[in-house]
């Protein structure tokens, strides 16, 4: 009981982890945007190396194409 305690005292003095906003004109500093930037591109790099793989069924390449459409709004 008391290990769950403290357990739950350490994570709340963890700061909470910063996600992207979902919409662009949220952000207003630059340097998070440029960093957010860049991960949206890692991402959808990585999904376009995994669409050109011609072993891909129709269906994961229809799933891949969405998801790299929602990285990119």
């Amino acid at each position: 009981m008391l290990n769950r305690f403290i357990t739950l005292k350490a994570e709340e003095k963890k700061k909470p982890k910063k996600c992207r906003p979902f919409l662009a004109f949220e952000c207003h500093d630059l340097i998070k945007a440029n960093k957010w930037c860049q991960q949206i591109m890692r991402k959808i790099n990585h999904k376009v190396t995994e669409i050109k793989n011609k072993g891909l069924g129709e269906h994961r390449l229809c799933d891949l194409n969405d998801k790299i459409n929602k990285l990119i709004r």
